[in-house]
């Protein structure tokens, strides 16, 4: 008999060279006749570079390209006038 579980989706392991892996599985425990867990059987796999992707492209939705200052969705209210003297000087770059 095979119970079903799935593990946390998101759940992320730390790597011997400091980076993290995401690995999303599956496991069911194997039961013998007795319904004692005998063993396990499960799936994994790496996901790292879909979570890098979308890490990615919610950087990009929430930040300006030519400035990397957070955009309108981060502040509901528009952008602070505090803000708007860094958005004008890019680079040694002025912009009116």
């Amino acid at each position: 008999m095979i119970l079903s579980a799935r593990l946390d989706p998101s759940a992320g392991l730390l790597h011997a060279d400091g980076s993290w892996r995401w690995h999303p599985s599956n496991a069911s425990p194997v039961l013998d006749e007795s319904g004692r867990v005998s063993a396990y059987m499960g799936i994994a796999r790496e996901i790292t570079q879909r979570k890098q992707q979308e890490a990615q492209i919610h950087h990009l939705a929430h930040h300006d390209l030519l400035t990397g200052l957070p955009n309108r969705s981060i502040h509901p209210d528009g952008i602070e006038p505090k803000t708007l003297p860094q958005a004008w000087s890019i680079h040694g770059r002025r912009f009116p």
